[in-house]
């Protein structure tokens, strides 16, 4: 157009609280808790501000779903509350601090559809049906600290239910260093309760 001149488009929220994979987004990051928008954002409107009908900013205009490259009505922004607490970490550290718990998990229902998986669950004499057994996790880990172990099944993750890896990537991905983590496990067959802060993953 020839002009750095600013532009406004008018549409609605179509959807709150969405889940964006890699595979949308085309990153290497799990946004959770997304703004769903039918106005129309393009290439470089990332950044700009989602506003609501009386001015307010309620999102930070972040990413589009399209195989054109242009708007095609499906655009997500970041929910402005946690836009301001990664503005405050930038301006305390220099940096989004990433979070880390410090352990590996896979689903239950894909172990039992695979013969080493289900030697697996038999070894260690697991019972549950659904959630995510850990596989793996660092004994200077929080989680570890925590009492979490190989061989536990997470059935939920503050307060959300686990049916999949994803579930738990996207709950730690959206974390700060500092929050809370509260895990529903089955040990054994017994319920057990684990919680820990996340810690900030070395650099």
């Amino acid at each position: 157009m020839g002009d750095n001149q600013p532009t406004v488009s008018v549409g609605v929220v179509s959807a709150t609280h969405r889940r964006v994979s890699p595979k949308i987004g085309e990153g290497e990051r799990l946004y959770q808790d997304m703004i769903q928008t039918d106005a129309a954002i393009n290439p470089g409107n990332s950044g700009g501000p989602l506003v609501n009908a009386m001015g307010q900013v309620i999102g930070m205009n972040t990413m589009i779903f399209s195989q054109s490259g242009g708007s095609v009505g499906l655009g997500f922004a970041i929910p402005v509350d946690r836009v301001k607490r990664v503005a405050k970490e930038i301006m305390q550290y220099g940096r989004r601090r990433d979070s880390w718990a410090g352990f590996k998990v896979d689903d239950i229902q894909s172990l039992r559809t695979d013969y080493r998986g289900q030697a697996l669950l038999q070894e260690l004499g697991t019972r549950a049906d659904s959630g995510c057994l850990v596989v793996n996790i660092l004994k200077n880990s929080p989680a570890y600290q925590a009492s979490l172990r190989p061989g536990d099944v997470i059935l939920s993750i503050n307060g959300r239910k686990v049916s999949s890896a994803s579930d738990i990537d996207f709950t730690l991905w959206d974390l700060f260093v500092g929050d809370k983590v509260k895990l529903e496990v089955d040990r054994q067959g017994q319920r057990v309760a684990v919680e820990f802060t996340v810690q900030e993953l070395a650099q």
